[in-house]
């Protein structure tokens, strides 16, 4: 966000003296350059190299004078100073929130059961309750009814679920948003957000394709007689993966010396470093943006005024050649005539034209 700040010449002379170039170009939102280019085109002059050390340490320092101004010398400057505000993130902000995430306070517990479970999960826990558990496939939720993204068969629903409910509860306190939505060609997908951008999270069962056992009858035929030979089965690992738009996808899984319960901070990280990451280039941009709008907005207010001053140049000229005509008309018909007569056609006309 961006804000219009009015600067006198008279304020900048102030500025540039009261304390040093760079303290006063964080304070205007420039570079320490620009503040450099508006002092010259402003005519202030600036303290000399060494000024405000020979300061500090006592020395005696002379301050020079701001030059007189002429028609010429600029007034007023107009800047446009972003507006930080306490939601903005920035790469070292980003950095302190994964350095929380290997403090021991912040590891994300995994309950023992789902009597407290968040909404979401309990939705998930209560279809998977009705689901016929002696199908060796993953689960399909109805599309459209704002189901949690989890795809994993029978066996490894109570672990799925345990681990969705503590990411989900650990993201939310970390101030981001759980949302599930419908989409056309993928159904149920289930996001982390933060302002307007969000990554996609989805936990699911690793399915291998595998050639199925033939029967009897099959293993006499030939192989290009087999009707689908192969079959997919499960294996029993649990996935986690996220994923947006702009970067590829992290997944995370059970490790041979750590389980996927331990590594759920892991994840978060891969959302804050993906997820910020997108909000503070999304803001960037916004910003660029915003600059670029604000630099055409300046050129045609400066552009509005030069062509206001030209016309208002051209009729005050047109002007006083119409009043030098009309005087040298009225003197000529004086000189000629020696007087103009009351309510005559160029008595009349001069009145007009006056």
């Amino acid at each position: 966000m961006y804000e219009r700040v009015e600067l006198t010449r008279d304020e900048l002379y102030q500025k540039v003296w009261d304390r040093p170039t760079v303290q006063v170009a964080a304070e205007l939102g420039i570079s320490d350059v620009m503040v450099g280019k508006i002092c010259r085109r402003m005519d202030v002059p600036k303290p000399p190299l060494g000024y405000w050390r020979r300061k500090e340490t006592g020395k005696k320092v002379k301050t020079a004078l701001l030059p007189a101004a002429n028609e010429r010398t600029v007034q007023t400057v107009y800047l446009s100073r972003r507006v930080v505000t306490a939601s903005d993130p920035t790469p070292s902000e980003i950095h302190t929130l994964i350095e929380k995430e290997h403090l021991p306070e912040n590891q994300i517990r995994i309950a023992k059961d789902l009597e407290n479970a968040h909404p979401l999960v309990e939705r998930a826990r209560q279809f998977f309750e009705g689901a016929d558990r002696s199908q060796n496939e993953a689960v399909q939720f109805p599309q459209g009814d704002g189901y949690l993204n989890i795809s994993v068969t029978p066996p490894l629903f109570d672990r799925a679920l345990r681990i969705a409910d503590a990411l989900i509860k650990a993201l939310e306190d970390r101030g981001y948003k759980i949302v599930v939505s419908s989409d056309h060609w993928r159904g149920e997908v289930t996001r982390v957000r933060k302002d307007e951008e969000a990554v996609e999270i989805s936990f699911y069962e690793q399915i291998i394709q595998v050639r199925r056992e033939l029967t009897t009858a099959e293993k006499k035929k030939p192989p290009y007689l087999i009707t689908d030979p192969l079959e997919f089965r499960p294996t029993g690992k649990l996935y986690i993966k996220i994923r947006s738009h702009y970067s590829t996808a992290q997944v995370w899984r059970d490790k041979q010396d750590q389980a996927l319960e331990k590594r759920l901070n892991e994840v978060v990280i891969g959302v804050i470093t993906t997820l910020e990451v997108l909000v503070l280039e999304t803001r960037r941009r916004v910003e660029a943006e915003n600059r670029r709008l604000e630099t055409i907005r300046r050129r045609e207010e400066e552009t509005d005024r030069q062509e206001k001053l030209k016309r208002d140049a051209a009729n005050w000229a047109a002007c006083n050649n119409i009043r030098s005509y009309l005087k040298a008309y009225r003197a000529r018909l004086i000189e000629i005539r020696g007087r103009i007569t009351e309510g005559s056609d160029e008595a009349v006309w001069l009145e007009w034209a006056e």
